[in-house]
C-alpha cells in the first residue's frame, strides 16, 4: 500500500489478516492468509514491468514449499522486500530526473 499500485491490494489485506490471526489459535485463516498473500504477491511482482524477473524468480521458489515451508517463507518474504526496495528506488531516481528535466526545461524557456 506504499506506493499505491493496485495489484499489492488484495496481498496487502492478506497480509493485514495473516498478522491479526496467530498460527496457534486460528490456524486455517491463517494459513489461508499466508497461501493467499504469497500467491497475491507473486501475481503482483509477474505483471510489474518496472521491476523485471521476480516474479519468474518467485515462481521458481515454490518448488522450496515441497521441501520445507520455513525455506520458502524466508526466500519469499526476502525476495518480496528486495523487490519493494528497488520499486521505492527505482521511483525515486524517476522523480529525481523528472525534476532535473522540468529544471532543464524551465532553463530552456529562459533562454529563448
Amino acid at each position: 500500500m506504499i506506493h499505491r499500485n493496485k495489484e499489492w491490494v488484495y496481498p496487502s489485506v492478506f497480509l493485514i489478516i495473516l498478522a491479526m490471526f496467530n498460527m496457534h489459535d486460528f490456524p486455517i485463516i491463517h494459513y489461508a492468509g499466508a497461501i493467499a498473500f504469497f500467491i497475491g504477491a507473486t501475481y503482483a511482482m509477474w505483471n510489474d514491468k518496472r521491476v523485471p524477473l521476480f516474479g519468474r524468480i518467485s515462481l521458481v521458489l515454490y518448488s522450496l514449499w515441497v521441501f520445507d515451508l520455513i525455506w520458502f517463507e524466508m526466500t519469499q518474504v526476502f525476495l518480496i522486500c528486495i523487490f519493494h526496495l528497488r520499486y521505492t528506488l527505482k521511483m525515486m531516481d524517476l522523480k529525481v530526473e523528472k525534476r532535473l528535466m522540468a529544471k532543464v526545461q524551465g532553463l530552456n524557456k529562459e533562454k529563448n
